[in-house]
């Protein structure tokens, strides 16, 4: 499971498949989409949320055990946005996009951004609103891929729903459990690719 992860999100895994982009993205021209999707995160034992970037170097650094991870994943309903320039883009460029996002959402609301690292950014950060918790965005700015215009710069956001739920509402919104396919987990520890 761990080596399906590593080939999926890892820093060589092949660049996103072109169905999933717009023609000007693909091609290297300005250009932004976004999605709905299902997004995998970890709790880890303090309760605190990782992304899967962030589990994934946990893992290959720690050997961590799969059956352990797999009891500490979630599923959020998420919105992705990503965007392309024809220039390079800087993660303060980030920082402002989803502030304007929480002032036209929640205005008022104290906003707050940390550092985080993920396997396909150059430079990335996560965003809080007022004193909770949980991430209620993660994103920055990618690495280049193969193919790439030279100069261009691509940013990708990922807006928990559920987090932004939670404190519109003042009421927990939790978190979906999620699993692994148990022939992942086996073919994993079979193989070895967790290492």
């Amino acid at each position: 499971m761990i080596g399906s992860l590593v080939a999926r999100y890892g820093p060589d895994s092949p660049s996103e498949p072109e169905p999933l982009l717009p023609p000007g993205f693909a091609e290297g021209r300005s250009s932004a989409y976004l999605r709905l999707a299902g997004g995998i995160l970890i709790v880890d034992e303090n309760g605190n949320v990782c992304d899967t970037g962030e589990v994934l170097r946990e893992c290959l650094s720690e050997e961590t055990e799969t059956r352990r991870l797999d009891q500490r994943t979630r599923l959020s309903d998420v919105i992705d946005l990503t965007w392309m320039e024809t220039r390079p883009v800087e993660l303060r460029e980030v920082e402002l996009q989803l502030r304007e996002l929480a002032q036209k959402v929640v205005d008022g609301a104290a906003v707050r951004f940390s550092a985080c690292e993920g396997l396909r950014y150059r430079a990335a950060l996560r965003m809080h609103l007022g004193e909770y918790a949980k991430p209620v965005a993660t994103g920055g700015v990618l690495q280049p891929w193969p193919g790439m215009l030279e100069g261009a710069g691509a940013v990708h956001v990922r807006i928990y729903l559920e987090a932004w739920a939670s404190f519109m509402s003042g009421t927990e919104v939790e978190f979906r459990s999620f699993s692994f396919p148990s022939s992942s987990l086996d073919s994993s520890q079979e193989t070895g690719s967790g290492n």
